[in-house]
């Protein structure tokens, strides 16, 4: 520990003396560490950094397996600080006397000391009340590493060691915190429970869905915790957490944006347009203030967004429909307002569906690089506006390529059976994970859609899949998709096209117009 410590603080440029000391005697390095000393170190006040170091030296204790296995994403001191600084210019929760900060995955204590500075930045800053504010904070975390580790920075900072009982070893969603804080600030971990390796096991979802109906089984991590912060923020406290962009748009979220605005308003959002830290994921930071006194009407909203980084002003920005963020996205900023849908829409005239995890692995064994085994397996990336480059273009399927992919129809398992063959029909196939909308007719029903394709297949006596087509490729229909799902693509600039979305566009009804 000694050792990654003078490494971290060679590199980051910081002052290792206050935490060594804090190392019992036998722990200390006895003899520079990799040729370095404490000399050639370009030294940083202790008071603003020295606390800090713990936490840094748990990330480079942290194996990357171990971080993408358990979501943990660490967090810079330079964006907690951001953070704080837009809920203290967003809110007043940082002006109450002695308020109550709680990070509901503390990692290294990142945002706590970061809260706990901009508390005592407000008024005396004096060893007394530092290491009172240190006492009443609260937070938890399954790694007993990092809840020893945020202990150790909170001593630090505040000039003694603390006892902080309110910090718990623990998950935070099924334990919660020991009181009520004012203000839960941090950055949860981000897990899905379709990637096996970094999963929820199936009792804990089900235990959380049962517990929360607005969760599915599919529900991130990310949005689980939000979910639980609602309920566990003091009346009138404020939610500070870093999402997932798809957070915005998602359909698996919707039920919890909703909540949201029933119990608190949204009143800021910072989208830094880069990656904050070594996660593959694009991220946010919503800004939200529990309603005082219980949930209240749902309504229009507006929100002060910054983008980039660091932030820039906030520019006000109207949310009209509450089941969505989407709209804070600045990829939704260049998309047209349609006007509301009137009259019948896609899910009135044709079944729309998509598959799920359960067809995507189910089709495994069935799966042949062989174009007479069977009908064609369409990806996203075969899909192009009007036309599929099946057998022109590879495909990418279950971390493999193939050139002809197609499903034989014998080695299909029962239980996905009926959904495949369900699929032999007509249709109209919409790609995911596109800056744009892009669909592609099957006119004689002999594509299977791989997940997560969205397949329109019309009623009996329903509009052609031509029609079907235009409509959902049109510029008006692309805005409407877009404003719906900006910022859940895996990328910057694309969007996840889901059935909800697709379902809600305009029927083309008026043939001759078509």
């Amino acid at each position: 520990m000694a050792a990654a410590t003078v490494v971290v603080a060679r590199r980051r440029g910081l002052d290792p003396a206050p935490f060594l000391a804090a190392l019992p005697a036998g722990a200390r390095p006895a003899v520079p560490v990799d040729g370095a000393d404490a000399a050639d170190l370009a030294p940083v006040p202790v008071e603003r950094w020295g606390p800090w170091l713990p936490g840094l030296v748990r990330e480079e204790a942290t194996t990357s397996g171990r971080r993408r296995g358990e979501g943990i994403h660490h967090t810079p001191p330079e964006v907690a600080v951001r953070v704080l600084e837009l809920v203290e210019r967003h809110t007043d929760v940082l002006a109450r006397a002695t308020p109550v900060i709680g990070d509901p995955a503390v990692g290294g204590g990142a945002f706590l000391l970061a809260a706990l500075a901009a508390v005592v930045g407000r008024g005396a800053d004096t060893a007394r009340r530092r290491h009172r504010l240190a006492e009443t904070v609260v937070g938890a975390d399954t790694d007993p590493l990092a809840v020893a580790t945020t202990r150790l920075a909170l001593g630090l900072w505040a000039g003694r060691p603390v006892r902080a009982p309110g910090l718990v070893v623990g998950d935070f969603t099924e334990t919660g915190f020991v009181r009520r804080p004012d203000l839960i600030v941090g950055n949860p971990p981000f897990r899905t429970p379709q990637r096996r390796a970094t999963g929820r096991s199936a009792e804990r979802r089900a235990r959380l869905v049962a517990r929360w109906p607005e969760l599915d089984a599919l529900s991130d991590d990310a949005v689980v915790f939000w979910r639980a912060c609602l309920d566990a923020v003091a009346e009138g406290g404020t939610l500070a957490l870093v999402q997932p962009t798809s957070v915005m748009g998602a359909a698996g979220a919707e039920a919890v944006r909703r909540l949201t605005h029933r119990r608190a308003r949204l009143v800021a959002a910072w989208i830094p347009g880069c990656r904050l830290f070594a996660a593959a994921v694009d991220v946010w930071v919503p800004i939200a203030v529990q309603h005082p006194g219980g949930p209240a009407a749902v309504g229009e909203t507006t929100v002060a967004r910054h983008l980039g980084w660091p932030p820039d002003e906030p520019v006000a920005v109207r949310l009209a429909d509450p089941g969505t963020w989407a709209g804070l996205d600045p990829v939704a900023d260049a998309a047209p307002r349609p006007d509301p849908a009137e009259g019948p829409t896609l899910g009135d005239v044709a079944r729309v569906v998509a598959g799920h995890r359960d067809q995507f692995y189910g089709l495994r064994a069935a799966v042949r690089d062989d174009p007479g085994a069977g009908p064609r397996l369409v990806t996203s990336g075969l899909i192009d506006p009007w036309v599929c480059r099946w057998g022109r273009r590879r495909a990418r399927y279950d971390r493999r390529v193939w050139a002809t992919p197609t499903v034989d129809l014998a080695a299909v398992p029962a239980a996905i059976d009926p959904w495949v063959r369900a699929r032999l029909v007509p249709k109209v196939v919409v790609a995911s994970q596109t800056r744009v909308v892009e669909a592609a007719v099957d006119a004689d029903g002999c594509w299977v859609p791989s997940t997560p394709v969205v397949s329109i297949e019309p009623h009996p006596g329903g509009p052609d899949p031509w029609m079907v087509a235009a409509a959902v490729a049109s510029p008006a229909s692309a805005a409407r998709v877009v404003r719906a799902a900006a910022g859940t693509g895996l990328s910057p600039g694309s969007i996840r096209v889901n059935r909800g979305a697709v379902a809600a566009l305009p029927a083309p009804l008026d043939s001759p117009r078509w």
